[in-house]
């Protein structure tokens, strides 16, 4: 068991965004959440992921208990266990491909010529071999994203949070990131957790839930 969630609760003043969710996710296996927007959907990945806290409930990450880590050893297990992929990709505009995805490894005090190495075979592998030098105004929107999954990938992370991550693609381009999240799912053997509007998209997935109302149904 990869992550485990338990009761929950999140609120923003008087507005109860999440109600206890609970949630459990199988090492190698790839989960989708569908729900209308306003949900809750990416307030519970952005609690999954760490980056923002929860009022109550548990949640515990390859059976680490996240509430009791501190702020740096949080940011350190995050950096090192989890990846992002968002509908906007992020990238830095002033940074190629090839440094964009290295950025996650170089936080984490990896040498350079690690990350370049690694980073590198990723780009080869997502069909990027030539586009390392561009910058991200010089790829097309799913260049951009494929830049993304890599840079989610360089720290050969367990888990993969992906929030909406064909929202700004074409339906061709869509396809193809579909395709791509499960051969990475086998080849690496990733745990995905996906929110996304694409029910083709959910309906490929291990399972798929909905969410409505701060709760998963």
């Amino acid at each position: 068991m990869i992550l485990q969630a338990k009761n929950i609760y999140k609120s923003f003043g008087n507005l109860k965004v999440l109600k206890g969710v609970n949630l459990e996710l199988d090492n190698g296996s790839v989960l989708s959440i569908v729900g209308k927007s306003g949900s809750g959907k990416s307030t519970l990945l952005h609690i999954l992921g760490t980056l923002d806290s929860f009022d109550s409930g548990e949640l515990k990450i390859d059976n680490v208990d996240i509430r009791k880590l501190k702020k740096n050893k949080l940011a350190d297990f995050r950096n090192k266990k989890i990846g992002f992929i968002f509908q906007f990709h992020h990238l830095l505009d002033e940074f190629n491909a090839l440094e964009n995805v290295m950025i996650p490894a170089l936080i984490g005090n990896k040498p350079v010529k690690e990350a370049k190495e690694y980073g590198i075979h990723l780009l080869d592998i997502l069909g990027l071999q030539d586009r390392m030098d561009h910058k991200p105004n010089q790829l097309s929107g799913g260049e951009q994203q494929r830049v993304a999954v890599a840079r989610a990938l360089i720290n050969k992370p367990d888990l993969i949070l992906a929030d909406e991550p064909t929202g700004n693609l074409d339906s061709e381009s869509s396809i193809e990131l579909h395709n791509l999240l499960f051969e990475l799912r086998d080849k690496f053997s990733l745990s995905f957790i996906i929110v996304t509007h694409n029910i083709e998209l959910a309906q490929m997935s291990d399972r798929f839930l909905t969410m409505k109302d701060g709760i998963l149904v």
